[in-house]
């Protein structure tokens, strides 16, 4: 009797899954960063909007002062804050999800099916992207009335966040094909 090779996986599939292993780990690092980054970047923001408000409102009640590059700031820390803020909650999982109909499904349909459905979400984000930069093209000659700040600085988080989502996804659907735990947390 022959012996497989060592790198061989004795599992059915296992050769399959073997090939995904490199990409995996690529995008797993890609994506561990990108965490990182995002977290970094929406929390910043997120302080600089905390202070900004509390510094207006302190502004307002004791100077009867207001700034007036407040709205336009935090409305642009905002949408920096928004966009990128909802990749983390997506990469963590921590997004809401029903999956009672999902969990009725056996394995390999559940898989085919998140498979499935990540397909379509990353061809959403592809179209969101691509209108995205086509609107950061029209935006280069407009500005914010009262700083003058780029019209395009609001729309960047979008196409960043649908570029970062496309990995994220892509990265949860080589763990499904893998044979990895799903969005939901059951193993397959």
């Amino acid at each position: 009797m022959t012996r497989p090779p060592p790198h061989a996986s004795p599992q059915p599939g296992g050769a399959w899954r073997d090939a995904l292993a490199g990409p995996r780990l690529v995008l797993a690092r890609i994506t561990g960063w990108l965490d990182l980054l995002l977290e970094a970047g929406t929390s910043l923001a997120l302080a600089a909007i905390v202070t900004i408000n509390a510094s207006e409102l302190a502004a307002r009640n004791l100077a009867n002062y207001s700034f007036v590059w407040g709205y336009e700031v935090n409305l642009l820390l905002a949408n920096w804050c928004y966009f990128l803020g909802i990749c983390l909650v997506y990469h963590r999982n921590v997004d809401i999800t029903v999956n009672f109909f999902v969990d009725l499904l056996p394995a390999e349909p559940r898989r085919l099916w998140l498979v499935i459905v990540n397909a379509v979400g990353m061809a959403m984000l592809v179209v969101i992207a691509w209108y995205g930069w086509s609107l950061i093209e029209i935006q280069r000659f407009f500005r914010t009335t009262t700083l003058g700040i780029p019209q395009q600085l609001h729309t960047f988080p979008v196409v960043i966040g649908a570029v970062a989502m496309m990995v994220i996804l892509a990265r949860q659907t080589l763990d499904i094909l893998a044979g990895a735990e799903d969005r939901s947390g059951s193993a397959f």
